[in-house]
Order: C-alpha cells, then sequence, then structure tokens
C-alpha cells in the first residue's frame, strides 16, 4: 500500500496493490448508506462490509469484481454480491439496510468494519443518511 497522487482528480489516494486496507467502524454506523470512491486498477477487487442486525447478529456482505454471481449463505451470515466497476473512478454508495432485508429478511442496525481488498485505489469512504447526488456534495467529496 502507498500513498500516491492520482493524476484525474489531483489528490492524494491510498493505493492498494495487494493485501487490505481494513476500517473499523470505532463509533456504531446506524447510517444506512455507504459511500467508497474507489479506482478500478484492471485487477480483482473485494470490498467486505461487516454489519449487524436488529437481532444483534453479525452479517458480512462482500462485493467482489471477480463475483459473477450472487451467493447467499443466511446461516452463517453471509452474503458474496457481483461487482461491476467502470474504468478509473467509481463511486459506489451501497444501501445498507437494503442488502441487508434482501439478503437475510432482517433489518440492519450498524456497520461495524469496512475492509477493502487488493489492487485498486482508494480516495474516500463515509457514511450518510441518504443518497447525495455529486452536485450536492461538498466540492472536497467530488470527483470531477
Amino acid at each position: 500500500m502507498k500513498i500516491v497522487r492520482d493524476v484525474e482528480t489531483n489528490e492524494s489516494c491510498l493505493q492498494i496493490n495487494s493485501g487490505s486496507l481494513a476500517l473499523s467502524v470505532p463509533r456504531k454506523s446506524s447510517k444506512r448508506y455507504l459511500a467508497v470512491y474507489l479506482k478500478n486498477l484492471k485487477r480483482f477487487t473485494e470490498i467486505q462490509i461487516e454489519v449487524y442486525d436488529t437481532n444483534g447478529a453479525r452479517k458480512t456482505i462482500t462485493f467482489g469484481n471477480h463475483q459473477s454471481v450472487i451467493r447467499i449463505q443466511p446461516a452463517a451470515g453471509e452474503c458474496r454480491l457481483p461487482m461491476t466497476l467502470q474504468a478509473s473512478w467509481n463511486y459506489l454508495n451501497i444501501d445498507l439496510a437494503d442488502v441487508v432485508q434482501k439478503a437475510f429478511g432482517v433489518g440492519y442496525a450498524h456497520c461495524r468494519a469496512v475492509t477493502v481488498s487488493a489492487h485498486c485505489a482508494v480516495w474516500k469512504v463515509y457514511f450518510q443518511d441518504r443518497p447525495h447526488a455529486e452536485s450536492e456534495l461538498p466540492k472536497s467529496l467530488q470527483i470531477s
């Protein structure tokens, strides 16, 4: 991993060539939308999100660009979903409440951790209470 200046955004970002970037969520984030700015480096990339449902059970949601089918194992609390990345920067806005409800049939309580693995660049990761159009975001959170 190394911090690099991206030529497209002219901003510093974390480039992950191998290994993982593990982000603990120190305070239980109950905001339902996870926003991730991720640059596709044309290699395998995975985002793993650890959440808790309204029953207090831990669930793991994994998005991967190497994944082509949805795999849900309710008893294990695991859900694997395909992720399609465009060339260059991608703004991912993941509705955690919707994913937990559709995959496991229970309510979303909070997020505990986010892990981004291998071969991508990460610019920003944050939670929000609703999806925002890029024009609504402060300049510091806009790609263009």
